[in-house]
């Protein structure tokens, strides 16, 4: 027993644990293994964090550790920051039309992302569960000097959920499961800040000698959450399951502080979090979406099973994501005493999304299993406001897998290929943020988010399940 712990707590916490890419699909070994299936036919115990009506019932304290490692590529080829469809674009802007961008990349290395799983069986009807998990995604690190570096240069932020379980058996068919628990957000971006002021021809629309850095940094520890599920076994020979995943939001209060530029159009100026200012106040408020899951599963034979499961996720809820100025003060920008930042809005026009994946299981032996498994997602996201800062877009994957049973130790693998098809986005309505712009300003600001997206994810995973 001891043992087991010292090897789950090392495993836990060796690693940094990231949901930069909250739109990956699956999380959890089984499910990889699945295609993104294991709600009405569960592989493991990760099951229980989607629905909680697959607790184990089997006898004794199950532990299941689960390993995921990600990489998700993003490639972008920026397009004109001025497109003919401007009408605010003048003569001051030509030297952004026409221009040729180098395609850029998020810089980063495949990241861990561990989970851990309990489950004890009370008694014949009653089954507890507890899971400490995160979703599966990525740091996103881009050239700060590049090209979209006023959407994103480096996002760092991480989820983590905690979540108590409990379920019963209101009949040999019927299971009713109930999850509550707590969410901790930490946002952790760092973004570029046009200081161009628009003076002709003395400055050059984005030059990046007149840019500044904004560090955003916020949290909000506790984080209601709730889930409710439904299993229903073996009847007329399928396996049924419904599942309910409530809205959450988030507001988390934190500060913003700047790396200002070194040009000399700045020396007076002072900037929060510089040269002994404190640093600037602020929120950081948006929405997450409920979701509903559907499952259904038959055996075809005694050694082979299918799956196939439904999952909306109301993501229309995602409208913006709001920097909330607080306290964001520029004191002695050119011309003026002082400047207050004001709230800041980035738009999502988030979009509900549908999702249809398929799973089979082949019985090899006594100890060993096969998984395969295929899905499909639809955006979360419209093309106009879609970035390096959230890239999504339709995707598709597979998945294979394998189980191993040695006695009472189980080991799953699972290995997932996503592919999102070439996005090509020419309505963008992202904007670099200027605090010397004002919406009204008839030269408008540059367009940030128009171009070429290439998207690829690659996700391996590896479970292990044991008696304490």
């Amino acid at each position: 027993m001891l043992k087991n712990i010292v090897f789950i707590l090392v495993v836990l916490f060796s690693s940094p644990l990231w949901a930069g890419g909250y739109f990956l699909p699956v999380r959890g070994a089984g499910s990889i293994a699945k295609g993104g299936t294991g709600i009405a036919d569960p592989v493991t115990l990760e099951s229980m964090v989607i629905n909680p009506g697959t607790l184990s019932f089997e006898k004794g304290f199950n532990w299941h550790l689960d390993v995921g490692i990600i990489y998700k590529r993003i490639g972008f080829k920026r397009q004109n920051a001025f497109s003919q469809r401007d009408s605010n674009q003048d003569l001051a802007s030509e030297n952004l039309l026409d221009k040729s961008y180098p395609r850029v990349t998020n810089s980063n290395l495949p990241l861990m992302a561990p989970a851990l799983y309990l489950n004890y069986n009370v008694k014949d009807d009653l089954s507890l569960g507890f899971a400490f998990f995160t979703p599966y995604g990525t740091m996103r690190k881009y050239n700060p000097k590049g090209p979209g570096r006023y959407v994103l240069v480096r996002d760092e932020s991480y989820l983590l959920n905690t979540f108590f379980q409990a379920a019963y058996r209101i009949s040999p068919k019927f299971r009713f499961g109930a999850a509550f628990g707590f969410s901790h957000f930490v946002v952790d971006i760092d973004q570029a800040v046009s200081g161009e002021l628009g003076v002709r021809p003395i400055q050059i629309a984005e030059n990046r000698d007149y840019d500044h850095y904004a560090q955003i940094r916020a949290s909000q520890f506790f984080i209601p959450r709730w889930q409710l599920g439904l299993w229903i076994k073996e009847m007329a020979g399928f396996n049924f399951a419904l599942s309910f995943e409530a809205p959450f939001a988030l507001d988390a209060p934190g500060e913003v502080q700047f790396q200002k530029s070194a040009h000399y159009f700045f020396n007076s100026t002072r900037f929060p979090g510089q040269e002994g200012e404190p640093p600037g106040k602020c929120r950081f408020q948006t929405q997450f979406p409920w979701t509903i899951n559907l499952g259904i599963s038959k055996a075809l034979s005694t050694n082979i099973s299918v799956e196939m499961v439904y999952v909306f996720e109301a993501w229309s809820m995602h409208r913006e994501i709001l920097l909330k100025d607080e306290e964001i003060i520029i004191k002695n920008p050119i011309g003026l005493e002082k400047y207050v930042m004001g709230d800041q809005k980035i738009q999502k026009n988030g979009q509900n999304t549908h999702s249809i994946r398929v799973g089979a299981k082949q019985v090899i032996n006594q100890q060993f299993d096969l998984y395969y498994g295929v899905g499909f997602e639809t955006s979360a996201l419209p093309d106009e406001t879609i970035s390096i800062q959230l890239a999504d877009g339709n995707k598709y994957w597979g998945s294979m897998g394998t189980g191993i049973r040695l006695n009472q130790t189980s080991l799953i693998f699972g290995l997932q290929f996503i592919y999102y098809p070439e996005k090509i986005v020419n309505n963008g309505i992202f904007k670099s943020i200027n605090p010397t712009y004002k919406e009204e300003n008839p030269r408008g600001r540059p367009i940030q988010n128009d171009g070429i997206y290439n998207i690829y994810a690659i996700i391996f995973s590896m479970g292990v399940k044991d008696l304490f």
